[in-house]
């Protein structure tokens, strides 16, 4: 998700305009946080957050599509603690159902921090978009 709230697809997953999902329906593997990339999904949002929040329009652009997928896979993303083990190499993880990267992994990730704060907000605006 951009400044502007254009939404990018990193891992193309086919022609079919389902995205995230092959065309039978499983999610793509991507590339976005090691030991735990199967079975689930990454989100990002571009630019550097060191001194402010990302934009509206970047925030929007992240909810709807986090809303999509927690319908389509009944995931309740209030939810404080969710177990999860990846498909393919057994790894499990255990924390928020919608989680910041730095909730699987130490890293610097996202640069600046500021949105690190933020995953209770956005929990509570893909929840309220879900109805």
């Amino acid at each position: 998700m951009d400044a502007a709230g254009l939404v990018y697809e990193g891992r193309w997953s086919g022609t079919d305009g389902d995205p995230a999902h092959n065309a039978a329906g499983q999610l793509v593997t991507a590339a976005h946080i090691a030991t735990y990339n199967s079975g689930n999904v990454g989100t990002a949002l571009l630019g550097t957050f060191t001194t402010g929040a990302p934009t509206s329009a970047a925030r929007g652009a992240l909810v709807q599509p986090l809303a999509e997928l927690a319908t389509r896979h009944s995931i309740d993303p209030l939810q404080q603690k969710v177990g999860y083990v990846n498909p393919v190499n057994g790894a499990t993880w255990s924390g928020p159902a919608v989680s910041g990267h730095r909730d699987w992994a130490a890293t610097a990730c996202p640069p600046g921090g500021v949105p690190h704060a933020q995953p209770p907000a956005i929990r509570a605006d893909v929840a309220a978009l879900m109805g």
